[in-house]
C-alpha cells in the first residue's frame, strides 16, 4: 500500500515488494509483471490479473512526461537518451498487454483485456512486429473491423 500513489487491492497486501522498487515505477512494474507471470503459471487468474494491471499502471506512470520532466531537457544527446528510454518502456508496456491477453484467455472471458483494448491499439501501432498478436486480441474481444485493420498492418510489415 505504501509503495504506490494509489490504492491497491487488499488481496495483494501479502506481496513482499523489494525495497528498490519503492518509488521506482519501472522496477515496481517489473516486479508486478514477474508476480503475474508466476501466478499465471499457477493458473491463478485473480492474482495474475491484479498484478498485471498494477504493472501496466506503473509502467504507464513511468513514461508520463510529468514523471520524466522531458520538457525541461534541452541538450539533444540527453533528449535522445530519454526518448530511447521511453521507447523501451513502451516496449515493456506492449509485453505487459500481451501477458494481459494470456491472462484473459485463462477462462475465455474478454475481461480484463477489453478494458485496455483502446490503449493497446494506440501503443502497439509503434511496434509492427506485434500486430499479429494484437490482431488476435481483436478477434478475441470481438472487434472484426479492428482485426481487419491490424491484419493489413501485419501484411504491410511482412511484405
Amino acid at each position: 500500500q505504501t509503495c504506490l500513489e494509489w490504492t491497491i487491492d487488499t488481496r495483494l497486501e501479502w506481496l513482499d515488494v523489494p525495497e528498490e522498487a519503492f518509488g521506482n515505477f519501472t522496477k515496481m512494474s517489473l516486479f508486478m509483471y514477474e508476480c503475474s507471470k508466476k501466478e499465471h503459471g499457477r493458473r491463478n487468474k485473480l492474482l495474475a490479473e491484479l498484478t498485471i494491471k498494477i504493472a501496466i499502471s506503473c509502467i504507464k506512470e513511468a513514461f508520463r512526461p510529468e514523471s520524466l520532466e522531458v520538457n525541461k531537457i534541452e541538450e539533444s544527446g540527453l533528449k535522445h537518451e530519454v526518448d530511447a528510454e521511453i521507447r523501451e518502456m513502451k516496449r515493456k508496456l506492449v509485453q505487459y498487454y500481451i501477458h494481459l491477453f494470456l491472462v484473459s484467455r485463462m477462462d475465455w472471458r474478454i475481461a480484463p483485456l477489453a478494458d485496455y483494448i483502446d490503449e493497446i491499439e494506440i501503443h502497439c501501432k509503434e511496434f509492427p512486429e506485434v500486430t499479429e498478436t494484437v490482431n488476435d486480441m481483436f478477434v478475441f474481444v470481438g472487434q472484426p473491423e479492428k482485426c481487419q485493420q491490424f491484419a493489413r498492418i501485419t501484411n504491410a510489415y511482412y511484405d
